[in-house]
């Protein structure tokens, strides 16, 4: 079999198999990054994206042989200190992403070895690292009138950032965002009443989540959205209430708040009556529940987010479309009639339905569930 040098497929993103124990071993987590160094050094394609890389190849040109197995393997966590899992390198450079058989997905053995230091307690800076992943509770906070402009004169303070520096590792000159005096979600426009006109690929009433970082810190991005939105006539409806997406979270590694903030997204959808974030958010639930060892709520879910899908005016929006490698792996896990019993009995289900039980699913214990 001859080696394809590169790739022209569509990328393929495996589910990160967090509730496997072999994901927390450090043997195979340092054997996995220096499988991945290796060919990214004799790639070098993504040198210019970040700063992980040219701290990469600094340190295998630096050491005695200018290969990777001159580089001490204590060293590979400096590289992981410099990503934050931007995702580019996998979406736009890599040539070698799956279905390319070296299967190289540099984010996803970072945030394996960031999860594993979160959960040793190595990281190197575990207070300013907690608090600065709780966006929401800082823009809670720091927002609260006066309080605001205390903190945002604290910020641009020489004397101050100078002292934060020493305590919490925060570089003096380090860009950091202001807080918004006003923030977005009180002092948003309500919709006017447009008519809802769906398009070929797209339902015509948009369900808007803020993130943190709009709300607290740039309000003008959630209202020029607004304005966008009511000159093409499409309205819109804020979510009644918000919570951290659990980006800041997922970046550090602590992969169980970050899931717990993530299926959150579920009931806030659901209670806006988003059809594509139900629908996205019941495959997420099924990949998890695959992962944990229940090829047959995966099947369920993944059967109502099928069901949600198709009542979507149009069809789905192309990157709506389902991730059918878990689906696939499913039904190769439950073979014959049980598979597609229960992928009926989720397509079956009305859409409350399907979100009673993907909200459902989060309480469930890990393992399988009685088959039928």
């Amino acid at each position: 079999m001859t080696t394809r040098e590169g790739s022209l497929e569509a990328p393929t993103r495996h589910p990160i198999d967090w509730k496997n124990p072999e994901y927390w071993q450090e043997p195979k987590i340092v054997a996995e990054m220096g499988r991945i160094f290796d060919i990214c050094h004799g790639c070098r394609r993504c040198v210019s994206l970040c700063n992980t890389f040219p701290t990469l190849f600094d340190l295998i040109d630096e050491g005695p042989t200018g290969e990777l197995d001159g580089v001490p393997k204590e060293k590979y966590w400096d590289v992981v200190d410099q990503c934050y899992l931007c995702d580019l390198c996998y979406m736009v450079k890599c040539p070698y992403v799956p279905p390319h058989p070296w299967n190289v997905d540099f984010p996803h053995i970072m945030l394996r070895a960031k999860a594993y230091e979160f959960r040793e307690g190595r990281m190197k800076h575990p207070v300013r690292d907690r608090l600065l992943s709780s966006t929401d509770r800082n823009g809670k906070l720091a927002t609260i009138p006066v309080v605001v402009q205390a903190v945002n004169a604290g910020s641009r303070s020489k004397p101050l950032r100078a002292l934060g520096e020493k305590i919490v590792g925060v570089h003096k000159d380090a860009w950091v965002p202001q807080f918004a005096p006003r923030k977005f979600r009180p002092n948003a426009q309500a919709s006017r009443s447009h008519a809802v006109r769906d398009g070929a690929l797209s339902p015509g009433r948009v369900a808007i989540f803020a993130t943190c970082y709009v709300n607290y810190n740039e309000p003008g991005i959630g209202h020029d959205l607004l304005k966008i939105l009511d000159h093409n006539e499409v309205p819109y409806v804020l979510l009644d209430k918000e919570s951290c997406c659990g980006m800041p979270k997922l970046e550090q590694g602590d992969l169980d708040h970050a899931w717990e903030w993530a299926t959150e997204g579920m009931r806030l959808y659901a209670e806006a009556g988003d059809p594509t974030g139900i629908a996205m958010h019941l495959d997420d639930l099924g990949e998890l529940a695959l992962l944990d060892g229940d090829p047959t709520f995966a099947l369920r879910l993944a059967g109502a987010a099928e069901g949600v899908r198709e009542k979507i005016a149009g069809g789905a929006p192309p990157t709506l479309v389902q991730n059918t490698d878990y689906v696939a792996n499913a039904r190769s896990a439950l073979p014959g009639p049980g598979a597609e019993a229960a992928w009926a009995a989720g397509r079956a289900l009305d859409r409350d339905a399907a979100i009673a039980e993907a909200l459902e699913s989060r309480r469930r214990p890990s393992g399988p569930s009685e088959a039928g």
